[in-house]
Formats: C-alpha cells, structure tokens, sequence
C-alpha cells in the first residue's frame, strides 16, 4: 500500500470496514503503525469502546489518527461520512444476522 504514496502529499487515509470484526482490528494496526489516518466502520455506536479497547491492547496507535463512523452495510447513512479523505478501503465488514438467513445471498450480497 505505501509503495504508492507521495510522502510530501501529507499522511494518507484508509477506511477499514467492519471495524468491530477480529480482522478488521489487525488490519487497522498496520496503517496506524505506519503514519496513516485511519477511518473505521461499526453498525452500532455502542460498539465504540470495544474497537478503541481492542485496538489499544493489539498495539500503541496515536489515537487522534482513529476516527469511527456508524454505518451499517444494508443502509446508505454513514459511508460517504467515512470515506472522507479515503484513498483505500479494506472492506472486511460482513452482516451478522440475528437468525440463520434463508438464502446466502442475504449474506454475501450486503458484504
């Protein structure tokens, strides 16, 4: 990713989707470690904490460069908020039904 990157153009943004998710949390690691301003996703703004807590214990981060925006892959509110600035998206985010869906595509197709 940073291969391509002016460094006189200022730090770089990256949206991590799903920013509550095992993977996102590592994937938001990278970016932070290595200058970039960071946007991340969760559905629900009670999920806050929980990011910025799992974040802190996986690694030191500057936290000012961590923004987190709701946003919920089966609604259109909050992405254009996140994408701000963004030149990346690392799109991890996946629905979490509460049942068992009838159908996959009610699963991948949101994803």
């Amino acid at each position: 990713m940073a291969d391509h990157i002016d460094p006189n153009s200022g730090p770089q943004c990256v949206l991590v989707t799903g920013g509550s998710g095992f993977f996102a949390s590592h994937i938001i690691l990278q970016p932070l470690g290595t200058g970039f301003i960071v946007h991340t996703t969760i559905r629900s703004p009670t999920r806050e904490k929980e990011v910025r807590d799992a974040i802190q214990r996986y690694g030191e981060y500057d936290q000012p460069r961590l923004s987190i925006f709701v946003a919920d892959l089966t609604k259109d509110d909050g992405w254009a908020e996140a994408m701000v600035g963004c030149s990346f998206v690392p799109h991890v985010a996946s629905p979490f039904p509460s049942a068992t869906p009838r159908n996959e595509d009610d699963l991948s197709i949101p994803a």
